[in-house]
């Protein structure tokens, strides 16, 4: 049995992801945040999610209470 799934990022996740690898490339210059950077939307897709089945359905169960109480 597997502890993670694969998933693809949303908006959110790319948006997050592209400004760590700005802030990278500004503190040292890197070749490869340049290149990703410059080929973002060609690069974004290579970029996958691992999230841990366990913190995932703790998530969606303190998403579920929220709701109700709204």
């Amino acid at each position: 049995m597997y502890l993670v799934n694969l998933e693809s990022l949303d908006f959110q996740d790319k948006e997050m992801i592209k400004a760590m690898v700005n802030k990278h490339y500004t503190f040292t210059g890197s070749r490869i945040a340049l290149k990703l950077m410059t080929g973002w939307a060609q690069e974004s897709v290579h970029f996958v999610k691992v999230m841990p089945r366990d913190y995932k359905a703790a998530l969606l169960k303190k998403k579920s209470r929220l709701l109700k109480q709204a």
